[in-house]
């Protein structure tokens, strides 16, 4: 195991030391113990002399940490004792004795280092120094010899794991063995299967031979029934065509009192309804069959927005307080959803989802709308009108140019 900075707190417990160094201050100070009440304890001066006590053991401590740890990273009580003795004895002792020798010069009063006790406080600073490398030096010396057991230890248990393993791989060996024996006796039936394949090889090959004359004339057979197939799907795609021209004409039909309601109302004012506001000091004038859509946006705490889109992709902004103004103002545009007024002639082709609800696909909308249910319940006869309507529509695109068509609108087409 790597010595490291964690296992050398366990041989070095700093908390431990720093109790012990605050015992040894007022110790210090109490030397050589003829007066210890609590009156002589509590005096400024011995209070003075604990306290800076304290701080040079805090320093020496630092310093004995560090030497500690250098010797103890480093092995040397593993690799080299001399060394180790010899940075115990400088670095451990002699080093920390001089260190703390001049700190109590500078910074005890001369009365205290005059004092004939003072050599007996300096003698008692030594054989604690002394004591405490002995003490770190066993310490380490112990750890050491716990780590290689340890690692004795765990030597002695990889050696039982590849014995184990050892022996699994005779067991492994031995049937590998047994395993290449049965090989060798399978090689050799497969041997006379091979030359029993062989002489089969040579009769399918003569077999093989009749059957592409047969399947050559097969082949011939196929190619006359495929075209007869294509003429006959020729046949269906022409009556499917004609069956899609007969549903259109039926959905006309279907619609034509409601458009031709429609159209009686378009023509008694549709035509003259018409829309004024300014935009920029311009005064703009919109005519209801020549818008395509209105978008409307109303959430609480925001301000309102509409937008209205005509048949030629033109978008305006009349600032409104809701689509209901609009709706009053157009009356025959379609309220299909909570944002959307739509006319009918925008509508570009539609699909009946789940519930019965339609997906209509709008001019110059990118996204197809549903049309929603409850806006469906207030409009009566709504699936002719969107049947028929989208009828009309769609013979409409039909008989225009790519040219003609508005860019999204060409977009739509080619989706279909």
């Amino acid at each position: 195991m790597a010595p490291t900075l964690k296992s050398y707190l366990q041989v070095f417990p700093i908390l431990w030391w720093c109790g012990l160094l605050l015992i040894a201050s007022a110790a210090v100070a109490l030397f050589p113990f003829d007066n210890m009440s609590f009156a002589y304890l509590i005096k400024p001066n011995v209070l003075a002399v604990i306290g800076n006590t304290l701080g040079i053991g805090v320093i020496i401590l630092s310093l004995e940490f560090w030497v500690g740890y250098q010797i103890f990273i480093s092995g040397f009580w593993q690799r080299a004792v001399g060394r180790a003795i010899l940075i115990h004895a400088l670095g451990g002792v002699a080093l920390p004795a001089t260190i703390a020798f001049g700190l109590i010069l500078l910074v005890y009063p001369a009365t205290i280092v005059d004092d004939h006790r003072f050599q007996w406080d300096i003698l008692f600073m030594l054989l604690l120094l002394v004591i405490l490398n002995y003490w770190l030096a066993n310490r380490m010396l112990r750890y050491q010899l716990d780590s290689s057991a340890d690692s004795k230890q765990k030597l002695i248990s990889d050696r039982d794991r590849l014995l184990q393993q050892i022996e699994f791989l005779r067991t492994e060996i031995a049937h590998y063995k047994n395993d290449a024996q049965q090989y060798e006796l399978l090689a050799a039936r497969t041997d006379k299967t091979v030359n029993g394949l062989i002489e089969g090889k040579n009769i399918l090959t003569l077999e093989l031979h009749e059957l592409r004359m047969e399947n050559s004339r097969q082949l011939k057979r196929v190619q006359q029934l495929e075209d007869e197939r294509n003429v006959e799907i020729q046949a269906r795609i022409q009556a499917e065509t004609r069956s899609q021209q007969l549903l259109l004409e039926i959905a006309e039909c279907r619609a034509s009192p409601h458009q031709n309601s429609n159209a009686g109302i378009s023509h008694g004012g549709q035509s003259d309804v018409v829309f004024h506001f300014k935009v920029n000091g311009a005064e703009i004038a919109i005519f209801e069959q020549d818008i395509a859509y209105c978008y409307g946006h109303h959430r609480k705490g925001e301000d309102s927005f509409q937008e209205i889109v005509l048949m030629d992709g033109t978008k305006y902004h009349p600032a409104l307080k809701s689509l209901s103004d609009l709706l009053r103002i157009f009356p025959t545009l379609k309220h299909i959803s909570r944002n959307y007024l739509i006319s009918g002639q925008a509508i570009v082709k539609y699909e009946m989802l789940r519930r019965n609800t339609p997906l209509l696909t709008v001019l110059h909308l990118r996204e197809r709308i549903e049309y929603g249910e409850s806006y469906r319940r207030k409009q009566p006869g709504w699936k002719n009108w969107l049947a028929g309507q989208t009828a009309i529509n769609q013979k409409k695109i039909a008989a225009m140019s790519p040219e003609q068509l508005p860019l999204e609108e060409k977009n739509i087409v080619d989706e279909r």
